[in-house]
């Protein structure tokens, strides 16, 4: 319930602070494959065991950065999961997306928005946060060329 799309559905469906157990009943809900319910709860524990980090151990965990860098991280995977999931046109999950630019995520660090805002192409989440992603950008590459 969580995921960007039932929070869109809960944004466009109830007009105040309480969601109606008939409007969450409506709430489209994925169908995942038993690998991705298994990866979606490993991705849950690992997020509840960072976030029940002891504040003074919170400085570096597993070598990727502050506690909350991993909190997010790993709250991207489950969003990425859950789109998936739906199989929505790339477009579409990217207005999707975009529908919570600026907003507040409920959570004890700065979430931010999905895309940076000069970002233009329309691809999937879940190849948008991939380490190959991530690898094939020109600032990860050009480091690796040749002077001219």
């Amino acid at each position: 319930m969580n995921s960007p799309i039932a929070s869109a559905f809960l944004a466009a469906h109830e007009r105040n602070r309480h969601n109606r157990k008939v409007t969450l009943e409506q709430c489209p809900i994925p169908h995942l494959a038993s690998a991705d319910v298994v990866m979606l709860e490993g991705l849950v524990d690992a997020y509840m065991a960072t976030m029940n980090e002891q504040p003074e151990s919170r400085l570096e965990l597993w070598g990727g950065g502050s506690w909350h860098e991993r909190a997010k991280n790993i709250l991207l995977e489950m969003d990425a999961l859950i789109l998936r999931a739906y199989r929505l046109p790339p477009w579409l999950e990217r207005k999707l997306l975009d529908f919570f630019r600026g907003q507040r995520r409920p959570v004890p660090f700065d979430f931010g928005d999905y895309f940076p805002r000069d970002f233009a192409p329309n691809i999937p989440l879940t190849r948008f946060i991939s380490q190959r992603f991530r690898t094939s950008r020109a600032e990860s590459i050009a480091p690796h060329l040749p002077e001219l």
